[in-house]
């Protein structure tokens, strides 16, 4: 018999699931109905499981979720609450089907059956079922002895690693199969090069000052807790992944104080969803990691610090793994409220329609240009090309510069000028080898109101709070969309394959060089300053009653 070496479950790596809903996945199991996250559809598999199921619309994803074997994770937590053996002989039966099936003949498995993500998930639910059940059930120890190494070989090759999240979770999965499998020829070679690469991720990954270079709050949030369970894991095994790792792992969970809107809610930057909420204390000074590609404009409110003003620019990246097109976007906050907000991530599907619409700059608060979209290229080279110029901060004024030159034939400008009484400036600025037609959009939170619409301003509701929005230079056109599912176009997605119907404001412009300034004034009393516009020399003149700005654009 080959040998697994046993671990007590409660030092496992293990699958990260929402514990909120075992009672619900086990009642739905017991009924042959696959439950594979939140947000999904109920899988019906009363005839047998169908693992080849081809959903309507996400068909990766639901791949991607079904041969991770959840579903057996969930039934390994619902047994450890109840004790109740039929869970623990529910999920044999499913492992012992995807088994069988894994051998058995076919034309073309399915395309998500063996890669990163599902055999890194895989791996651990499969340890985790195994250290539980092994003195409870009657198990084939070979089978399971043999699934375990096939799952590290295939982690362990280099041909099936990237350079990603989903190469995280594998080097994780893989350093709990070295353990498991201590007495295999190849174990002491599986946990070197899975911590070798895990090492490796972290610094290509996190930035000097902690934060996560996909711009997402849920993957920061997700990858930083893959780290740190690893390193408690490492540590029970008398290793580590490194001070300097362990240092930065610090700075990102502070990040999000910053991150955090006034109400402690996290920003859908990104791939994320409006779903996370932070504990720790929220952080009210401004923050920028031009690595990153992030800027957060803060200033506090006195009386009621939910009624702070938060802002932030997302401007350069260090991976193209779930960036949007969304530099030189921005979102808003105030009074209590979202103002201008961004799109979120609607499903992993790249052909899909409105995963397609929700990356794209015509989803995000940018400047953008009509019927093109532009390269990422190289994280690593890319950061000459779109990143954040300049960052000044003091009591008068905050200003955040960022360009994007990764359209064909094109550079594009933007500056935005954050005036303390409650104004925002912003100036965009498109050159052009050919004549195009430049859109500077505003994604509407929900529940804004658009209450009047001129050539010369538009007028929106923020509950009792007035905004305006004033074109300061001749455009050719504004225009507003509603919430169009068809095309699609101003929708956003709060909740995984949700959409959410909002409204768009759209200024336009035509011709090769293309120079926008726009006025946001926030609050029906805040006065509007004196602007003089040079545009010979590229310099911006504010009037106040304060004072007198000379800034450079």
């Amino acid at each position: 018999m080959k040998k697994i070496q046993i671990i007590d479950e409660r030092d496992m790596i293990k699958r990260d699931i929402s514990l909120s809903e075992i009672d619900k996945v086990s009642d739905l199991l017991s009924e042959e109905k696959f439950y594979l996250f939140k947000g999904a559809d109920i899988l019906d598999f009363k005839n047998g499981i169908n693992w080849e199921y081809q959903h309507s619309h996400s068909t990766a994803t639901y791949q991607v979720y079904l041969h991770s074997l959840d579903m057996i994770t969930y039934l390994c937590n619902q047994y450890k609450k109840t004790k109740e053996t039929w869970l623990l002989e529910k999920s044999l039966k499913i492992l012992k089907s995807w088994i069988e099936y894994d051998y058995s003949p076919k034309k073309k498995p399915p395309e998500k059956m063996w890669y990163d993500h599902p055999a890194s998930c895989r791996a651990l639910t499969i340890s985790f079922f195994y250290v539980l059940s092994k003195n409870i059930l009657e198990l084939d120890e070979d089978l399971v002895y043999d699934c375990l190494v096939k799952h590290a070989q295939f982690l362990h090759q280099d041909e099936n690693y990237v350079q990603s999240n989903h190469g995280i979770m594998m080097d994780r999965a893989l350093i709990l199969l070295s353990k498991l499998l201590a007495h295999h020829k190849d174990a002491q070679e599986w946990q070197d090069k899975a911590l070798m690469r895990i090492r490796e991720a972290f610094n290509r990954d996190f930035s000097r000052m902690g934060t996560h270079l996909e711009n997402s709050p849920d993957y920061h949030q997700l990858i930083g807790n893959l780290f740190r369970t690893t390193e408690v894991f490492l540590n029970k095994n008398n290793l580590t992944l490194g001070e300097d790792i362990n240092q930065r792992l610090k700075l990102a969970r502070r990040y999000f104080q910053y991150l955090a809107k006034p109400d402690k809610t996290l920003p859908m930057l990104g791939d994320s969803s409006s779903i996370s909420k932070i504990r720790d204390r929220k952080k009210f000074d401004n923050f920028i990691d031009i690595q990153a590609g992030i800027a957060i404009l803060q200033q506090l409110h006195q009386s009621n610090s939910r009624f702070s003003t938060w802002f932030t620019f997302v401007c350069g990246f260090g991976s193209r793994t779930h960036k949007h097109h969304d530099d030189l976007s921005f979102n808003l906050f105030w009074k209590g409220k979202e103002i201008f907000i961004d799109s979120g991530k609607y499903n992993y599907d790249k052909k899909n329609k409105n995963r397609a619409y929700i990356t794209s700059p015509l989803a995000h608060n940018t400047i953008a240009i009509e019927g093109m979209t532009y390269a990422l290229g190289d994280p690593l080279k890319a950061i000459k090309n779109i990143t954040i110029t300049d960052f000044t901060s003091n009591p008068y004024y905050d200003l955040v510069k960022g360009i994007n030159m990764n359209y064909k034939g094109k550079k594009v400008y933007r500056t935005i000028i954050f005036l303390k009484s409650n104004i925002f400036i912003i100036f965009d600025k498109i050159l052009s080898n050919t004549a195009c037609k430049g859109l500077q959009l505003f994604n509407l939170a929900p529940h804004i109101e658009i209450v009047d619409r001129t050539d010369k301003r538009i007028l929106i509701k923020s509950e009792e709070e007035s905004i305006e929005i004033i074109p300061m230079l001749d455009v050719d056109d504004i225009k507003i969309y509603h919430g169009d599912r068809k095309t699609p176009r101003a929708v956003i997605s709060q909740r995984f394959a949700e959409l959410t119907d909002i409204s768009q404001i759209e200024i336009s412009k035509k011709g090769k060089d293309l120079e926008f300034l726009t006025l946001i004034k926030l609050g029906e009393k805040t006065p509007i300053p004196e602007i003089e516009h040079n545009q010979k020399v590229g310099q911006l003149l504010i009037r106040t009653n304060q004072q007198e700005l000379n800034l450079v654009l």
